[in-house]
């Protein structure tokens, strides 16, 4: 990385901190471009004004795009992440590690009360695509916070809170975001004490063949779960339908595409069925008629050739459906999908 794209507020800078701020935070104020990348630290040690002033000069700041946190006091986070709402920052993060606070205790503590912070501003910071709060020290509540306002986020793409402490609950309610947020690519949990129950959750979200609908109304957006080995998140009892399903997500271009794949191993799976019409004669009768409208409206019709040679009339059903037979729709929602 080139020196003149990454200025780091630290002892490590020459002169030390008081230098940095004699020289830089003016730079910062007048948005000099090859200032886009900050790592602040020990910024306190030259008082609250100079927090102030590095605040205020953030405010309108178009070209720092990475801002990554050592540990230190809270009320100087608190001034810039409020004058993060006002810049164009894409990349904040949390370096549990760094800091000016001397043990353990303290750093966790701070660490996680920085994430609470982040979990409630988030939002409100209009070009932020990646958040970093691994070892964090992050438990359930501050997960379930996180959770709620990335069920509503639009900007998020990359989201890292591995080598946490979320289980089970802070799993149960990112699944439930993850069925409201269609942007987030990637969101790794590794290492974060989730059991068997916070896995189902997590498949679930991406995975869910409790009926056609639940199939449906599933994330088809994102990618990963893992930052390192799938292991450090999932167990046996998950791990294949959660590598198909990211699988199905990252090859798809379009949501129909996901739906196509996911619908195709769940037939395979649940009903032995290869998606050629002898499989489909075998199948209980009054299925059929909900399975294959669902397929007629759901899926990509055209990359299931057996199908059609089974069914030519398949893509015609939608407008059967929408000439009077409504009935047909209004069950799929409550039809389950059984072993």
């Amino acid at each position: 990385m080139d020196e003149r794209d990454f200025v780091e507020i630290n002892r490590s800078y020459p002169g030390g901190t008081q230098a940095y701020c004699r020289e830089t935070i003016p730079r910062i104020g007048r948005n000099d471009p090859y200032v886009t990348q900050i790592h602040i630290d020990n910024i306190l040690e030259q008082g609250h004004e100079t927090a102030v002033s590095f605040a205020k000069a953030l405010r309108g700041n178009t070209n720092v795009k990475v801002v990554c946190f050592g540990i230190n006091h809270n009320d100087v986070f608190d001034l810039i992440l409020s004058a993060l709402t006002e810049t164009q920052v894409e990349e904040i993060g949390i370096w549990p590690l760094a800091g000016t606070l001397p043990t353990r205790s303290e750093r966790a503590v701070c660490a996680n009360y920085y994430a609470t912070k982040i979990a409630k501003t988030i939002n409100f910071i209009p070009k932020v695509r990646k958040l970093v709060l691994s070892r964090c020290m992050i438990g359930p509540n501050t997960a379930m916070s996180l959770a709620d306002n990335i069920a509503e986020n639009k900007t998020l793409l990359h989201v890292d809170l591995s080598d946490n402490a979320i289980g089970d609950d802070g799993a149960a309610a990112f699944a439930h975001a993850l069925l409201k947020n269609s942007t987030l690519k990637e969101l790794s949990l590794d290492n974060n004490q989730i059991s068997t129950q916070g896995q189902i959750a997590l498949r679930n979200s991406i995975y869910d063949t409790s009926s056609f609908d639940a199939l449906e109304n599933c994330n088809h957006t994102l990618q990963s779960f893992f930052n390192g080995s799938p292991r450090n998140v999932f167990g046996k009892a998950v791990m294949q339908d959660c590598f198909h399903s990211l699988a199905a997500n990252l090859r798809s271009k379009t949501r129909k595409e996901a739906i196509t794949m996911k619908i195709h191993r769940c037939l395979q799976k649940k009903y032995k069925i290869k998606l050629q019409h002898q499989s489909f004669s075998c199948m209980q009768s009054g299925v059929m008629p909900y399975l294959l409208a669902f397929i007629s409206k759901r899926c990509v019709v055209a990359t299931m050739y057996d199908i059609i040679r089974g069914f030519p009339n398949l893509l015609e059903m939608d407008q059967c459906n929408k000439s009077g037979n409504d009935d047909l729709t209004d069950k799929l929602g409550t039809l389950k999908i059984e072993d």
